[in-house]
């Protein structure tokens, strides 16, 4: 049993130098960036909310590409459900809510904004027509880092959040690519499982029931839109 305590006081001894390392960090960054740019910062973070992406690809699906759309939607909807068991696999908590400019709750580490910003806008890239691979490239890139960028100066995420997440977003798109080849119903399949995984980690947490909730209604619309159900 000593032995037992011994072993997490030394994980909880490490863990929390990082916190104070992150910690100094994210208050480095945000002394850099001046007042009248925090609320510029607010309207990026929204970029990476999942209604905003969730909106972007309903309409690819409903009045552009539905098979793009609808894959778009499964693997976003499955790298969310992935980012909220991380979140409560982890329980690891956020920057105090005093230097908060806005609202956040629930566990911080890996950021969801910075996962969720890899994903959809990574996708974007990959599926999407418009200019040239490098163009689109470049364009993700700066939206994602900007993403990241305002969790920080915002006050909710330390730096270590955001790099874990941005890192964990790409990762999930590569896997998920492999697993599904842009197929949609193999997306939704994707998403109802890892939304799946995410009420078992949370033991049936509100936001994994909501996200498996999406998953599982956006599944059921896709399978009607195929039978001719929908428009």
């Amino acid at each position: 049993m000593a032995g037992r305590r011994s072993k997490w006081s030394r994980t909880e001894s490490g863990t929390m130098h990082e916190s104070v390392a992150s910690g100094a960090l994210g208050e480095t960054v945000r002394g850099a960036v001046p007042s009248w740019l925090v609320p510029v910062f607010r309207g990026i973070t929204r970029l990476g909310n999942l209604g905003v992406v969730l909106v972007a690809f309903a309409v690819d699906f409903w009045f552009v590409d539905r098979d793009r759309g609808a894959h778009a939607i499964g693997v976003v909807l499955a790298g969310t459900a992935l980012a909220v068991a991380l979140k409560h696999a982890f329980a690891a908590p956020r920057p105090p809510a005093a230097v908060g400019a806005v609202r956040a709750g629930g566990p911080g580490f890996p950021s969801g904004h910075a996962m969720g910003a890899a994903i959809a806008y990574g996708v974007l890239a990959v599926d999407l027509d418009a200019g040239t691979p490098r163009a689109r490239y470049a364009a993700a890139t700066t939206v994602v880092a900007l993403v990241a960028l305002s969790r920080v100066v915002l006050g909710v995420h330390f730096v270590r959040d955001v790099l874990a997440g941005v890192a964990f977003g790409l990762a999930f798109l590569v896997v998920a690519f492999g697993l599904t080849g842009r197929d949609p119903g193999l997306a939704f399949a994707l998403a109802v499982a890892t939304g799946l995984l995410a009420v078992g980690v949370s033991d049936v947490g509100r936001d994994a029931v909501a996200v498996l909730g999406l998953a599982v209604g956006a599944t059921a619309a896709w399978e009607a839109s195929r039978g001719g159900s929908l428009p």
